[in-house]
């Protein structure tokens, strides 16, 4: 049995959604300029491993700060082209040609708002070695799994969290 196909709808963005991502393009060029700088002033080996508590547990070529920023591009571009495509996402109530807009906008802010999210972890990541390579890999990145925690999940958690406003019975 064929299902009905969501209506194709690719909404306008609003305000805020050139802000969401701008803020994103934005992180991602502040992004690859820490991680340029971290390569640059860094000695041969960085912290690449964090325990739970922030103190760091394994060490690696300098190279591998350049990485990051990478992998954060290759996400940004793919959660890009991935947010032309609203009718493909999965959506906690059904789509009709009455609610598209409203949950295909909701969706793709949510997905604008978890491409700035992963840019600021990997950001943060970087900023995490470079402030252990130069304390001698003590606890001062305690803060860094919570962040990461919070920042992978807040997008997710507002979009839920808002979902009860957008779908009326």
């Amino acid at each position: 049995m064929k299902t009905k196909k969501p209506p194709k709808f690719l909404p306008e963005a609003r305000a805020f959604d050139s802000k969401l991502e701008w803020a994103g393009i934005i992180a991602l060029v502040i992004s690859w300029g820490v991680s340029l700088y971290v390569y640059r002033v860094s000695s041969s080996d960085l912290p690449t491993h964090f325990d739970a508590t922030g103190k760091v547990d394994a060490y690696g070529n300098k190279i591998t700060v350049l990485v990051l920023p990478l992998i954060s591009t290759l996400l940004f571009a793919g959660m890009s082209w991935l947010n032309h495509y609203p009718e493909k996402f999965n959506y906690p109530t059904k789509i009709t040609e009455r609610n598209k807009e409203t949950e295909y906008r909701a969706a793709m802010r949510t997905i604008r708002g978890m491409k700035l999210a992963v840019v600021l972890v990997f950001l943060l990541i970087t900023i995490a070695i470079f402030i252990s390579e130069n304390s001698a890999g003590n606890k001062v990145v305690a803060w860094l799994l919570p962040s990461i925690l919070l920042l992978s999940f807040a997008p997710i958690i507002i979009y839920f969290a808002t979902a009860k406003k957008r779908i009326k019975p």
